[in-house]
């Protein structure tokens, strides 16, 4: 089958997503179908999807131009909001529109409510919800309506959708996990508290700044890594200047791919306590398949893969007591965090992996083209 995975960010950005439609690319590309990633043509692309082009050669990659000044930023001086996302799928409407008409797609795999328009209502569209918008906006209303067919990656996501446009047969399929590359490796942990992610304001890593305080005045010693880019950084980095935590808490900046492994094993704890908006965050699963202890919000979908006290420990959301406590409980017994590490992998292994999710994805497919 003919497929088209368009994600314009992934030429200049790493997210969930932008790595989850690139796995859907790379895993129904081994299900023989044709796969075609568009994405923006940039000056510099980032070294993830740099790697992921040379490792995939099986899957063709066209580029769209855009007119906007924005596109020739250097990748560290880039963010990517609603309102960059909005003009940069606008822009690239019309031209998006003749490329596919000129290709003849079965399917177009959009991973963004303004991409919806852009898609011709002769070629079968699939928009993936990654997360809940925070208010009702018109071109979410649209793109309820044009799209053929509706995935969340997780069932809060489809509630959400469901409760503020009444977008119902919404199908759920949970992104997956590498859980052949994520893995346990025998390395000394020198890292107690492990965060990576973006560092935007609904993360909740102030959050966990906040409980760091919280365990430091109760002599705890951590050794704490933020790691990733993002435009709350600033603002981070005052709350633990102003805290006096400089000694404890490190930024790292954004963690290149092929050493994720590594500090998801180094680290004692990963702690990812983002509290709105959330599928089920990629991270979680990275960690989660490395077997390593998590401590995330008990809200969105990460509820969904997480069971409290099983495969990791939920805290409540924006609560920085609890995470401390949380955080305190696995420091003061290792033992525990080893329990839920193992727990956790156990479930990736049954119900995460991305060639079951795939699975789910073709069937889809499959059914959508028939009609």
């Amino acid at each position: 089958m003919n497929i088209c995975v368009y994600i314009p960010t992934a030429s200049f950005f790493v997210g969930g997503g932008e790595i989850v439609p690139l796995m859907q690319a790379k895993f129904l590309s081994k299900l023989e179908h044709n796969i075609t990633v568009v994405v923006l043509k940039v000056q510099e692309e980032t070294s993830y999807f740099e790697n992921f082009k040379k490792e995939n050669v099986n899957i063709n990659f066209d580029y769209m131009e855009a007119t906007y000044a924005t596109r020739d930023l250097p990748y560290e001086k880039r963010k990517v909001d609603h309102d960059l996302g909005h003009d940069m799928y606008f822009n690239l409407a019309r031209s998006f529109e003749k490329y596919c008409s000129d290709k003849k797609f079965d399917v177009v795999i959009t991973h963004y409510a303004p991409a919806s328009i852009s898609v011709p209502k002769d070629i079968k569209q699939i928009l993936f919800l990654h997360g809940v918008p925070d208010s009702i906006q018109t071109i979410n209303k649209v793109a309820v309506n044009v799209a053929d067919c509706l995935v969340a990656v997780s069932q809060s996501v489809a509630d959400g959708w469901n409760e503020l446009y009444k977008a119902q047969n919404i199908n759920v399929i949970h992104n997956g996990i590498d859980h052949n590359y994520f893995v346990k490796t025998d390395v000394q942990k020198t890292i107690d508290i492990l965060y990576i992610g973006r560092l935007i304001e609904i993360k909740g890593v102030q959050f966990l700044i906040d409980a760091i305080k919280i365990l430091k005045e109760k002599g705890y010693n951590l050794n704490v890594v933020i790691g990733g880019k993002g435009p709350y950084e600033e603002t981070l980095k005052g709350l633990v200047n102003n805290n006096s935590l400089a000694d404890t808490i490190k930024f790292i900046g954004y963690v290149p791919d092929e050493d994720l492994v590594d500090y998801y094993n180094r680290s004692k704890i990963v702690v990812l306590p983002s509290y709105s908006k959330e599928g089920v965050l990629t991270t979680l699963l990275e960690a989660s398949s490395c077997q390593t202890g998590v401590i995330t919000s008990d809200c969105c979908g990460m509820k969904e893969l997480v069971k409290d006290g099983v495969t990791g420990l939920l805290a409540v959301p924006k609560n920085s007591e609890d995470i401390a406590n949380k955080i305190k409980l696995l420091i003061d017994n290792p033992s525990k965090a080893d329990e839920l590490g193992k727990n956790a992998r156990i479930e990736i292994e049954n119900n995460w992996t991305w060639e079951k999710s795939i699975q789910k994805l073709d069937f889809l497919i499959k059914e959508l083209v028939k009609k």
